[in-house]
């Protein structure tokens, strides 16, 4: 059988075109799975950053509620039977942190707010009061820089704070 030279020169063309298409069609999959895959990691790195930032603020928080502590003197003990320092003392312990702690401001003031609070207010209203902080201070809610700080605080005073 004759074939004619222009048919299988264009036949050979055609697959050549084809076999080029498929090429490229391969090159850009592949560019594509790797672009997905510097995103993925991309995304990951950003995460662990993210998660060591946290716990850096995490362990200076604790270093600097640590410090507090070490430094706070210890009121005297309230004569009354009930147990509960008096919110004279509860300002008195304030201002002793005041003067003895590098916290941020926001820390410091709430540290006082919830020892007044804890002295003179019962359960049902500290676990309000509480709640709307937690509110106000969440990271999600609050972008502020030391909205994270201060929740964390929080959270670290929860059970003192909400105890009976």
């Amino acid at each position: 059988e004759v074939v004619n030279p222009f048919k299988r020169f264009a036949k050979q063309r055609e697959e050549q075109q084809r076999a080029q298409a498929r090429g490229l069609e391969k090159a850009k999959r592949e560019r594509e799975e790797r672009e997905k895959e510097r995103r993925e990691m991309k995304k990951e790195k950003e995460k662990r950053e993210e998660e060591r930032a946290q716990a850096r603020k995490a362990r200076e928080t604790a270093k600097e509620e640590a410090e507090a502590a070490r430094s706070k003197k210890e009121p005297a003990p309230a004569a009354s039977n009930d147990k509960k320092p008096s919110s004279a003392s509860a300002e008195r312990a304030c201002s002793e942190d005041l003067g003895a702690s590098a916290e941020l401001s926001a820390v410091r003031e709430l540290r006082c707010e919830l020892e007044k609070s804890k002295a003179d207010e019962p359960h049902r209203k500290r676990k309000q009061r509480f709640k709307k902080l937690q509110l106000k201070w969440h990271p999600d809610k609050n972008r502020s820089d030391k909205a994270t700080a201060v929740f964390q605080f929080l959270q670290s005073k929860k059970s003192w704070y909400l105890g009976k």
